[in-house]
């Protein structure tokens, strides 16, 4: 599986985090007996519960799950999540929401691509900026 990577640096404090996009070698595509049978969380338990009261109704449940980059859109902070789709054929039955851990907002999905600059995580400027672009496999 292929993601990428972003790193974001501020250019005031000088703190450093990084941020993935896409599939990981865990965090991809599966099907529901797929995931059971690996017998390992890889969500939050309350997606893990949600997997399964939806797998006694729908025994052809896939689970889709990618690295994703959120941003706030009250405080422009940066947050990476691992979204979750759970769907039967082509019918979605749940996905993933996030709120914001700082003003509690619900984040938006971004388009960390074109993203060059957000809020920093540590000291509150708008000097988090985009370092490079890495692939990882």
């Amino acid at each position: 599986m292929v993601g990428h990577a972003y790193s974001y640096k501020c250019s005031h404090c000088g703190y450093e985090e990084y941020y993935k996009q896409g599939h990981g070698y865990l965090v991809r595509p599966q099907h529901y007996d797929e995931y059971i049978a690996s017998n390992q969380k890889f969500f939050h338990y309350e997606i893990h519960n949600k997997i399964e009261t939806l797998a006694k109704d729908h025994p052809d449940l896939e689970i889709d799950a990618t690295f994703r980059v959120f941003k706030c859109p009250k405080c422009q902070l940066l947050h990476g999540k691992v979204q979750v789709n759970l769907t039967e054929g082509d019918v979605l039955l749940h996905t993933s929401r996030f709120k914001c851990m700082k003003c509690r907002s619900r984040l938006k999905l971004t388009n960390i691509h074109r993203l060059k600059r957000a809020t920093c995580p540590a000291c509150g400027k708008n000097s988090f900026r985009r370092q490079n672009l890495a692939t990882l496999l």
